[in-house]
C-alpha cells in the first residue's frame, strides 16, 4: 500500500502538454517543404520561354489549348504595360519577395495572369522574385491550396521570409470568378463560360489582373 501510493504522488508523465512541440515539428517541417518547392521551380522567364516552346502531345487532351496559349502569351509578352501605380508598388516591395506559382501549360487562365506577374518582377529592379511549379507534379502542395475544393490554377503564393505562405492569390480575378459561377450556373450557357470568360479578358486589358496582385501581395 505505501509502494503504491508513492507511486501515485509521483509527477505523471502524460500531465506534460506535447502539444507546442508538436506544432512545432510540423510547423518546421512544412517551412523545409516550401523552401524545397522553391528551390526546384523554373524562374518565371524560363517557365515563359518553355510554355512557347512547348509542343502539343495530345490535341484530344488538354494539350489542345497549349497554340491559343503560346498567342496570349506572346501577345501579352510585346505589348503589356503596368499602370504607374502598380509599377511603384512594385519598386517599393519588401526586398527579397517570393511568389511561387502553380500552374500547367494548358491553363488559359494562367496564360492571362503570368506574364503580367513576369512584368511585375521587372519593374521591380530586384526586390520580387517569381517562380513557377507544375501542379500535376505537385499535388500535394496543390491540395494545401485549393479553391472551393478545386486545383484551381493558376495559384500564387506569397512566401515569407521564414518559408511560409504569407497570401495567395488565384486562379482569376475576383469579377471573372463571379462570372465564370454565374454561366456555370446555367446548364444552357455552362459550355461557353470559357469564351466568354477569354472575351472578358480582352476587355479588361490586364487591368483587374494587376490591380488585383498588387493589392493583395504588394498592400497597394
Amino acid at each position: 500500500m505505501l509502494w503504491a501510493a508513492k507511486i501515485h504522488k509521483r509527477p505523471a508523465l502524460q500531465t506534460f502538454d506535447y502539444t507546442g512541440l508538436y506544432k512545432t515539428f510540423v510547423a518546421m517541417n512544412l517551412d523545409l517543404a516550401y523552401q524545397a518547392y522553391w528551390e526546384k521551380a523554373l524562374p518565371v522567364e524560363t517557365y515563359l520561354d518553355d510554355l512557347l516552346q512547348a509542343m502539343p502531345k495530345d490535341l484530344e487532351g488538354m494539350d489542345r489549348y497549349l497554340p491559343i496559349n503560346q498567342q496570349r502569351v506572346k501577345r501579352l509578352l510585346s505589348r503589356f504595360q503596368l499602370n504607374p501605380e502598380v509599377e511603384a508598388a512594385c519598386l517599393n516591395a519588401p526586398q527579397s519577395s517570393k511568389w511561387l506559382i502553380l500552374n500547367e501549360h494548358w491553363c488559359g487562365d494562367g496564360a492571362q495572369s503570368i506574364p503580367v506577374q513576369a512584368a511585375m518582377q521587372r519593374a521591380s529592379n530586384g526586390r520580387l522574385e517569381i517562380r513557377v511549379l507544375f501542379r500535376d507534379q505537385n499535388l500535394e502542395l496543390m491540395d494545401a491550396h485549393l479553391t472551393n475544393g478545386g486545383r484551381s490554377i493558376p495559384m500564387t503564393l506569397a512566401l515569407t521570409p521564414d518559408w511560409t505562405v504569407g497570401k495567395t492569390w488565384g486562379p482569376r480575378p475576383a469579377y471573372a470568378m463571379d462570372l465564370v459561377a454565374r454561366i456555370k450556373a446555367n446548364p444552357d450557357l455552362a459550355h461557353t463560360y470559357s469564351e466568354e470568360l477569354h472575351k472578358w479578358y480582352a476587355l479588361d486589358k490586364q487591368q483587374a489582373i494587376q490591380m488585383e496582385l498588387a493589392q493583395a501581395l504588394l498592400g497597394l
